[in-house]
């Protein structure tokens, strides 16, 4: 049963890692077109993730989910990287433009 919930969580971040790839792609490809909106859609896409992430962990506490070793890494690897790219939108002179 772990071996499976470890290989269903596995699966699930490389599918995750191979939609960021191919939205961050189609971005580039559209670039012409979502420029001018691009620190917006990050931000959204940022919230959305991060409402997801948390959402998901609330359920799987509530429920009991056993958790593979690295899933807690991850989990506070994910919000310690939320928190620097949302200071790069909101803190002037934090990222380079």
């Amino acid at each position: 049963m772990t071996d499976d919930r470890s290989s269903l969580k596995a699966a699930e971040l490389l599918s995750l890692a191979g939609l960021a790839a191919a939205g961050a792609g189609g971005a580039l490809l559209l670039q012409q077109w979502l420029g001018p909106y691009a620190v917006a859609i990050f931000a959204v896409g940022l919230a959305v993730h991060a409402a997801g992430m948390w959402s998901k962990h609330r359920i799987e506490a509530r429920v009991q989910v056993r958790t593979a070793p690295w899933e807690p890494i991850l989990y506070g690897l994910c919000w310690f990287a939320l928190v620097a790219l949302a200071a790069c939108l909101l803190v002037p002179g934090f990222a380079p433009r």
